[in-house]
């Protein structure tokens, strides 16, 4: 492979992620896809945070749907939990959603389960508010 074929798959890998929001009422559904590495971390945070500030405080839940996401750090958790407690904090709960088997395990091995409400659908999550 040529120096300029690596710079460019390296480059695609970095860029491998995204982040959207969607707000339901006072709902506030986050989707997340691609690789939420240490890269992206930061971009996570940031981008959670300002959304979540431009909604005032109405919030009852924030939604991180995971469908998508095909890998994630030990410094993309920390990110994640540190949204958990920010959220907690502020009386927002925090729902993580169909998330893959394989990151399930991460997550079981690394004992963070407890500090997650995880559920396998979208609709599971939802009526858990009502």
């Amino acid at each position: 492979m040529k120096d300029s074929e690596k710079k460019a798959f390296g480059n695609d890998i970095e860029e491998r992620f995204e982040i959207s929001f969607e707000r339901h009422g006072n709902v506030l559904c986050v989707s997340i896809s691609g690789r939420l590495d240490a890269r992206a971390s930061d971009r996570f945070t940031q981008k959670t945070d300002m959304a979540i500030s431009e909604t005032g405080r109405v919030l009852d839940a924030v939604i991180l749907d995971c469908s998508a996401l095909e890998y994630i750090s030990g410094l993309g958790w920390h990110h994640v939990l540190r949204l958990g407690h920010k959220l907690h904090g502020r009386g927002i709960r925090l729902l993580v959603v169909e998330l893959q088997a394989k990151l399930y395990d991460v997550l079981s091995q690394a004992d963070y389960l407890g500090s997650l409400k995880i559920y396998q659908t979208m609709s599971e999550a939802r009526g858990s508010l009502t």
